[in-house]
């Protein structure tokens, strides 16, 4: 009876594409994980800073006085950089530590403007939201708004809050509803005041004029704000946009 030496040609070719086949079947698995895993991690990523630029917007404008609060571009400032500005009375103060101020009476002591700007450079797709304080130059204690543009964001207590929000007047492809994306002077941080025409059963309308200038018949004390978010901007996009209303309560 003959014994078989040793494999055929035909089997090791055999063995070799089996081989060959296993190793890219275990290669496209990895492939997969790990891009799940990249884009699972960035969407919490994105997701927290979303958060937590929300929660830092609402607890500054719930606490501010609606009267100095400014949002830009604007009818006087078409040209700067999304943005707004509100008076704080929040202690600037490091050893303070953000404490709430009050005089005697148990009224705001107002202390500080805070200051929220989009940042971009050159001819990229995407900026961050940037945050800042400025101590107010002379403390008379009333809620003025402030004549600093946002866009100075001078070094002094400052701090990015959100990457990749969209900059203003650019296209993106491959995302939405219609196939790309195209924003306005704003870009992806609008902020606009609330109007009700009438009173609180008017018609709805938004506008960057502070309404302490229009007809006070009209005035509501909300904000809405509208954030677009787009990740992975150089690769494969991934956009969405959250829009909300926050209430300045003086």
């Amino acid at each position: 009876m003959r014994k078989n030496q040793g494999h055929t040609l035909m089997e090791l070719i055999v063995y070799a594409a089996l081989t060959l086949v296993a190793g890219l079947l275990i290669w496209a698995f990895q492939s997969v994980v790990w891009s799940t895993q990249r884009a699972t991690s960035a969407t919490y990523l994105a997701g927290g800073q979303t958060e937590t630029a929300i929660a830092w917007m609402r607890r500054d404008l719930n606490e501010t006085a609606l009267a100095s609060i400014k949002v830009y571009p604007g009818a006087e400032h078409t040209e700067e950089a999304p943005g707004l500005s509100m008076a704080s009375s929040r202690a600037y103060d490091p050893n303070l530590k953000a404490k709430l101020l009050v005089n005697r009476w148990g009224a705001p002591q107002w202390d500080k403007h805070v200051y929220y700007t989009l940042k971009t450079e050159g001819s990229e797709q995407t900026g961050s939201l940037v945050r800042w304080e400025q101590e107010f130059a002379t403390k008379n204690y009333l809620p003025v708004s402030s004549n600093v543009l946002p866009s100075v964001a001078s070094d002094g207590k400052k701090k990015i809050l959100l990457r990749d929000v969209l900059a203003p007047n650019t296209t993106v492809d491959g995302v939405g509803l219609e196939g790309h994306i195209t924003t306005d002077e704003f870009g992806g941080f609008r902020v606009q005041f609330l109007r009700r025409a009438n009173g609180s059963g008017g018609a709805e309308s938004l506008t960057t004029q502070n309404p302490k200038k229009g007809n006070p018949h009209d005035n509501t004390r909300m904000l809405e704000v509208e954030l677009k978010i787009l990740q992975d901007a150089h690769s494969k996009p991934h956009y969405y946009a959250i829009k909300y209303r926050i209430a300045a309560r003086r």
